[in-house]
């Protein structure tokens, strides 16, 4: 059980978070005020919760205290004083300058020059690698600007590290950044500040104008984004033509696709046709020769090739031999209508021939 609080806590720090609340806190009347960020495991809403895992809990207290420590050895964080985790609690050093927003409010809605570019320099110094004097970090939360305190000279510093991860050769940060831009992938985090700078301007007119720096060092990334993605899609497509090229030498071609049967064109006309013999012919070395590119002949199923070959579609009847028959059948219907009218007349052929026709027969 955790013994009586060495720390007298007084005002709340800054607004409510997720996952911690700080306070102001002393540990005598004349001593220095320090910075308690309190979190909520300890609360009545979780406290179920705790109960079942109330140690990965503590670990992520203790990992959340390894980053921001990372961060102060670079310069980039208040310093940890204490990491108490019977309580829960990390005590800190006390910045009293304020948040990134209180600031901007207090200087009439502008960021400085000077303060756009300590807030580049926290964002790539970060991610640089620890021997270069970075702390090879990842914030992921660096679009809130609530998580960037002031020290009271202008000077900001960064915290809340709970959603951190570390950069390193084996675990890249995310969006498959290339090498040479994972030391500057929490610059990303530009694109969601300036958005919040945005809402604040509409809603709260907490910025009267937007950070000038900030935008030309984002659209800075963005061409180094693209330009890193063209090149890396282009190693891409080149390894896997290398790939390609050399799995087909050590394999058999792939053979050919079958080719889709000749279609007549429209419109009535037709194609001028071969003979039946050259027709043949023409499909007999057709087979040959897909046969000696690896082609499918002989694989037990009758081809296209295989069947016009076995039998040959017969040619169409000649125009004109379609039209005689056509005139022979209209010429016997009306000559046999002709005779049925004659036999049927009531005079017979007397009414139906001719008065000269009849009077030769009747001499004959």
């Amino acid at each position: 059980m955790p013994t009586s609080d060495p720390y007298h806590v007084s005002r709340q720090l800054g607004s409510e978070g997720k996952d911690k609340i700080c306070y102001e806190a002393r540990r005598s009347p004349q001593a220095a005020p320090v910075a308690v960020a309190q979190f909520k495991t300890q609360s009545s809403r979780v406290q179920a919760q705790l109960r079942r895992r109330g140690s990965k809990a503590r670990e992520a207290i203790r990992a959340e205290a390894a980053f921001q420590r990372r961060a102060a050895a670079a310069g980039l964080a208040p310093i940890i004083l204490e990491e108490d985790l019977e309580r829960s609690r990390l005590v800190m050093e006390l910045l009293p300058g304020g948040t990134l927003k209180d600031v901007a409010v207090s200087q009439g809605g502008r960021l400085t020059v000077a303060q756009q570019r300590r807030l580049i320099q926290l964002m790539r110094q970060l991610g640089a690698p620890t021997e270069s004097g970075g702390a090879a970090l990842l914030h992921n939360d660096l679009g809130n600007p609530c998580n960037y305190l002031c020290d009271g000279y202008g000077t900001f510093y960064l915290i809340d590290f709970g959603l951190a991860k570390e950069i390193s050769s084996v675990t890249r940060p995310p969006l498959e950044l290339a090498p040479s831009l994972a030391a500057d992938a929490n610059l990303l985090a530009i694109r969601h500040l300036l958005w919040d700078v945005q809402q604040g301007l509409v809603t709260h007119r907490i910025l009267t104008e937007l950070p000038a720096v900030l935008v030309r060092e984002y659209q800075t990334l963005a061409s180094k984004l693209t330009e890193a993605s063209r090149l890396t899609e282009a190693s891409r497509l080149t390894e896997a033509s290398i790939a390609g090229s050399s799995s087909a030498s050590g394999k058999a071609a792939e053979p050919p696709p079958a080719r889709a049967p000749a279609r007549a064109p429209a419109c009535g006309l037709r194609r001028p046709r071969a003979s039946p013999e050259r027709r043949g012919k023409a499909v007999v070395v057709e087979l040959e020769s897909s046969d000696d590119e690896g082609g499918i002949v002989g694989s037990g199923e009758n081809t296209p090739h295989e069947a016009a070959l076995a039998s040959p579609p017969l040619p169409p009847p000649p125009r004109a031999a379609r039209c005689s028959a056509a005139l022979l059948v209209v010429w016997s219907v009306s000559i046999a209508a002709s005779a049925v009218a004659v036999v049927c007349s009531p005079h017979g052929l007397n009414g139906t021939l001719p008065e000269a026709i009849l009077s030769w027969a009747r001499g004959v």
